[in-house]
């Protein structure tokens, strides 16, 4: 695992660019080809709006932000190479907290492009979470939590602080909120709703009680990284 960072920061200053990345023009083509190739594999996979972060400062109790709007291919063929490019994946995920202390983690659907992976309920700012040229990440996180675990504003308390992870590949926002409810309870609801749904994003969900369980789950991650960061506050 690369070296990371992990601040936490009153507010976000999220400028989305008017200018094209660099990256999606001079690889066009090889995005393209990737893209057709990758969807025709798997064609539930959406080639709508995401981010790539270009650079990052954090600065007292705020973070500020420049990013590029890119297409979702942008960012499959962004992953294939092993250098960013100088560019950085923006995202959002929400750290479900439960009464016991357990936190939740969903198991992405075979549909999507992290199939099988335990990760955080979240996923990439889109076109919906930027106004007036920036991005809104509590907004996103708050969206990304509903669409794929049913759990709106009205279930849990928000932590007002955002944290925020930093590597060399990635700028991961997180949220902790806190709900009512024990972790088998809490993860009824999101199989409950999990059930209703014609296309969910998360094929299940399972509750991490404790770092030793994040290790054995999701090792060199940085969910994992973030976790041990929520775990090693005295907190419920």
């Amino acid at each position: 695992m690369p070296a990371f960072s992990i601040d936490r920061v009153a507010h976000a200053d999220i400028v989305v660019s008017a200018e094209a990345a660099e990256f999606e023009r001079v690889n066009a083509y090889a995005i393209s080809a990737n893209w057709e190739s990758t969807h025709t594999e798997n064609p539930s996979l959406f080639n709508g709006v995401v981010h790539l972060c270009a650079a990052a400062e954090v600065v007292d109790d705020s973070i500020h932000l420049t990013c590029h709007q890119v297409r979702f291919a942008t960012l499959l063929y962004w992953r294939l190479r092993p250098s960013g490019s100088g560019l950085r994946n923006t995202f959002g995920d929400v750290i479900l907290r439960c009464s016991d202390g357990g936190i939740l983690l969903g198991r992405m659907a075979r549909h999507t492009a992290n199939a099988g992976r335990l990760s955080l309920p979240g996923g990439s700012f889109d076109s919906s979470d930027v106004a007036a040229g920036r991005i809104d990440p509590r907004g996103g996180i708050r969206r990304e939590c509903a669409e794929e675990t049913g759990f709106g504003p009205d279930d849990y308390v928000l932590d007002d602080d955002l944290i925020v992870y930093r590597d060399d590949r990635r700028v991961a926002f997180a949220q902790i909120a806190r709900l009512p409810l024990t972790s088998v309870e809490a993860c009824a609801r999101v199989r409950a709703f999990l059930a209703t749904e014609s296309n969910p994003e998360l094929e299940d969900i399972t509750v991490v009680p404790g770092i030793a369980e994040a290790d054995r789950l999701i090792p060199d991650t940085y969910e994992r990284h973030l976790i041990a960061h929520v775990f090693g506050e005295n907190w419920p």
